[in-house]
């Protein structure tokens, strides 16, 4: 996890050259599980979304913040931003995207890539879950055993 997160702090300092003063970025890692194991790119892609789709349209004073935490023998992962977020329909859609059992068509392909190999890795009762709200912005959590 450790390895995890400092790949996407170097990720995170690219994009803040790139898009100056777009958004800011807070690290809320409990220390006791920087050494778990994790699947190697599943973080960032979720921060990528989180800019990509809700940061880059506020175009200012964005906000991400990266929580990952031991919850009861289980390792919690949440990518939350202040960006746009989506209306409740474009969420339902989303959902639909992300949570099918299709072929990847290039849509959302960070997410579904990384909620297909939780499911192959932990097991079909490990799921993604995706929170937005319109103005306000999204979140994107899932809780896998510790290893």
């Amino acid at each position: 996890m450790g390895e995890e997160v400092a790949y996407t702090k170097i990720y995170v300092n690219i994009l803040k050259m790139r898009y100056i003063d777009l958004f800011d970025v807070t690290y809320d890692v409990d220390a006791s599980v920087a050494d778990k194991r994790i699947l190697k790119l599943c973080l960032q892609p979720l921060v990528e979304n989180a800019i990509n789709h809700g940061l880059i349209e506020k175009e200012h004073d964005g906000h991400i913040t990266i929580s990952i935490q031991n919850q009861k023998g289980l390792l919690s992962i949440e990518v939350t931003d202040n960006g746009v977020g989506m209306s409740e329909e474009a969420l339902q859609k989303l959902r639909e995207r992300i949570y099918e059992n299709a072929v990847i068509d290039g849509k959302q392909i960070g997410i579904k890539n990384v909620r297909q190999r939780i499911k192959l890795l932990y097991g079909e009762q490990y799921d993604i879950e995706i929170y937005s709200r319109e103005g306000e912005g999204t979140r994107i959590c899932f809780k896998v055993p510790m290893l």
